[in-house]
């Protein structure tokens, strides 16, 4: 039998692409080698070569979505996005550069790529919503700003909204294929997060945070000054790859929960016992981190975590109270100013509100001081705040406080209509996810995802409340990945309000998280 001559045709025009491609890229890779050598960079020009010589042989696995996806959410984990930028003019951070080569390669297999189609997206219309308010305080307060010169701080941060929050969401949603796509980020995840939180424990240990030397060996530029020590209670608190102790310690209980459910899930390792010690393990490091860091908000989240898993799940009960009790003993004996000194404070109500109380009107109060003087701020001006970028709580323009209170801080700046922007993030993400989980029916693992995800957002949403969230770009972040998978899982796993499933008419989900 003969090929057809369109198929013979077809093969000998994507082979000579193939072909084409290789050669320019090949002349551009020995080009590149070439030029570093005649300037003296013999060692560089050698990585290069065979970084591109490898790159090459397994270009079929290194170029994809996944791949893409790997590399995306290890700058946003172990590069401290407040010390470096890229070696390159203007500066910008190595996140923001991933995120909008992310957004090209992702928009051009769009148009481009017939098989990559658009995804549906349930939960872009909330973070559209919530970008949307807060650009309208900009637009009621123009003239105020032109007037006061903040214009520019006021794009900035609308650019920060829109560059990073809208691009990473969309980017890593339209990214997300398949459930393997989802248990490869998950993954990625908790494995990167234990590797911060171990390394946050040695911190804590020898006080030399390994983050910071990213710089002797990777082209980055520090742009903050050099690492010194954090104390709180005699202990030392742990930075990691955050920008301070709070915000490791957010970031890593908003990744806790996916290991409890990789190690009930995942399909790697093969082996129970293997793979439930190599998940609980990563969720102990993770553990050691937030304790490491000292912060007594991430050790209230990690109780929310518990509460609402516990709420959601009654079944795990026996389980977490064996844990809790096991991990107390072990902070007792093994970290007993950690035990003392935070948990202690958290034990001790009266304590624990005298110093949200402290050096009222000064940069760093506690978090109860300055509460009177942001409600009358907001009052004066409660629809629309006084305006995105109007606040500063540093530098020569200094007119605001570090009110450690996103709700606050946005209803200063954006008025109510910020604040309800904020509560349409939170509040449709998880009513789409309790009506998944208690109104419809799906797979269990599906279910049990959903479920984690939304324990997840319950504890961040705690957050907003005891700190400028929207201040820490790698909790929001993962924050960001974890909306994406959530409008995943509603929107591609089969699933049906229960009311219309009738005895012996329901079909297992043709695409669960397992599949």
């Amino acid at each position: 039998m003969t090929a057809n001559p369109s198929t013979r045709l077809e093969r000998g025009t994507t082979g000579r692409s193939d072909t084409a491609r290789a050669i320019v890229a090949a002349l551009v890779l020995s080009g590149a080698v070439l030029g570093l050598a005649l300037l003296g960079f013999a060692f560089t020009a050698g990585i290069l070569a065979g970084v591109g010589a490898l790159a090459y042989i397994f270009r079929r696995r290194i170029f994809t979505v996944d791949t893409l996806l790997v590399v995306l959410l290890f700058v946003l984990l172990l590069i401290p996005l407040s010390r470096y930028s890229l070696r390159m003019s203007p500066a910008i951070t190595p996140l923001m550069a991933m995120v909008l080569i992310s957004t090209a390669i992702v928009t051009l297999r769009l148009l481009f790529d017939r098989s990559f189609s658009w995804r549906p997206t349930p939960l872009g219309w909330a973070v559209s919503g919530f970008i949307a308010a807060q650009f309208v305080s900009i637009v009621v307060n123009i003239r105020p700003l032109l007037e006061a010169g903040f214009v520019n701080n006021s794009i900035r941060e609308v650019s920060y909204y829109v560059s990073f929050i809208f691009l990473l969401f969309f980017t890593v949603r339209q990214a997300l294929r398949s459930p393997r796509t989802v248990r490869l980020v998950l993954g990625v995840l908790v494995a990167t997060g234990g590797v911060v939180g171990a390394l946050a424990m040695l911190e804590r240990a020898i006080a030399i945070n390994v983050f910071f030397r990213l710089g002797s060996f990777l082209p980055l530029r520090a742009t903050s000054d050099e690492f010194s020590l954090i104390l709180r209670d005699g202990a030392t608190r742990s930075t990691g790859s955050a920008s301070n102790p709070i915000e490791l310690g957010v970031m890593l209980a908003l990744i806790l929960p996916f290991a409890f459910f990789l190690a009930s899930e995942s399909r790697w390792p093969r082996p129970r016992i293997l793979r439930r010690l190599v998940w609980f393990g990563a969720a102990a490091f993770m553990l050691g981190g937030i304790f490491a860091s000292v912060s007594r908000t991430a050790i209230v989240m990690v109780v929310i975590l518990v509460v609402v898993s516990c709420l959601l799940r009654p079944r795990l009960i026996p389980v977490i109270g064996g844990s809790t009790a096991a991990l107390g003993v072990a902070l007792f004996t093994f970290a007993p100013s950690v035990f003392s000194g935070t948990l202690g404070t958290l034990l001790d109500p009266q304590a624990l509100v005298q110093s949200q109380k402290t050096s009222p009107g000064f940069r760093g109060s506690g978090r109860l001081t300055d509460l009177p003087a942001s409600i009358d701020r907001i009052l004066e001006d409660p629809w629309f705040g006084t305006g995105i970028g109007s606040r500063f709580v540093s530098g020569d323009f200094q007119n605001a406080l570090i009110l450690d209170n996103q709700l606050l801080t946005t209803g200063e700046a954006a008025g109510l209509v910020g604040v309800a922007g904020i509560v349409l993030l939170f509040a449709v993400p998880l009513w789409r996810l309790g009506c998944f989980i208690f109104a419809g029916t799906s797979s269990p693992a599906s279910r049990s995802l959903a479920v984690t995800l939304a324990v997840a957002f319950a504890s961040y949403a705690f957050a907003l409340v005891v700190l400028d969230a929207f201040a820490f770009w790698q909790a929001v972040g993962v924050f960001v990945v974890l909306l994406a998978i959530a409008s995943w899982l509603l929107s591609e796993v089969p699933w049906q309000p229960r009311r219309s499933v009738t005895a012996g008419s329901h079909r297992a989900s043709a695409q669960t998280v397992h599949a």
